[in-house]
This record gives structure tokens, sequence and C-alpha cells, in this order.
């Protein structure tokens, strides 16, 4: 559990150094906060529409030069 509340802390920091101004509005709660991390450390898996969403951003940055 101490592992985890260290993670939590660094995440905490991160989001509070890249975000000051909406931090304390975006993980108000306890709940929101394990959202946040569960999320950041267990991403989910791209589902298709993510997949064909990057291709074509590939496709258009490839064709933009």
């Amino acid at each position: 559990m101490k592992k985890q509340n260290r993670k939590i802390t660094k995440v905490k920091d991160l989001h509070l150094s890249m975000f000051p101004e909406v931090s304390d509005q975006i993980l108000s709660s306890e709940r929101d906060k394990k959202i946040f991390f569960d999320a950041l450390m267990n991403p989910q898996k791209p589902n298709e529409n993510l997949r064909n969403a990057f291709r074509l951003h590939q496709e258009f940055i490839k064709n933009s030069w």
C-alpha cells in the first residue's frame, strides 16, 4: 500500500505541475484521484476506433509534408 501511495503522490505532483490552475477542480475527490491513477497505471488496450484514428493521423501527417 505504501508503494501505491508513493506512486499516487508522484502522479498528483506531476499533475499539479502540469495543470496548477485546474488541478483541484479535476481531482477534487478521492474517487477521481483513484480513477486518474488507475488509468495511468493500467491503461486499456486501444480499441478499433483509436487504432483507426491513429492510422488516419499518421496518413495525414505523412501527406502534409
